[in-house]
């Protein structure tokens, strides 16, 4: 599957700067209200995963 990433959890620092140059694509961020340096990316509790947002607040 030549340098596919399925899904993965990883924290902000790690992966902003892949995310803004379009070689990750981030599907929600699991904090409480949308990362400054992302605000295009909705929060797991925008999606409906309220308890998922709660239980890991530093994660994207």
């Amino acid at each position: 599957m030549g340098a596919q990433v399925h899904s993965m959890f990883a924290t902000i620092p790690n992966v902003i700067g892949n995310i803004k140059a379009g070689r990750l694509k981030a599907l929600a961020i699991m904090t409480p209200s949308r990362h400054p340096g992302l605000p295009q990316v909705p929060t797991t509790a925008e999606g409906g995963l309220a308890a998922v947002s709660r239980s890991l607040p530093s994660t994207c």
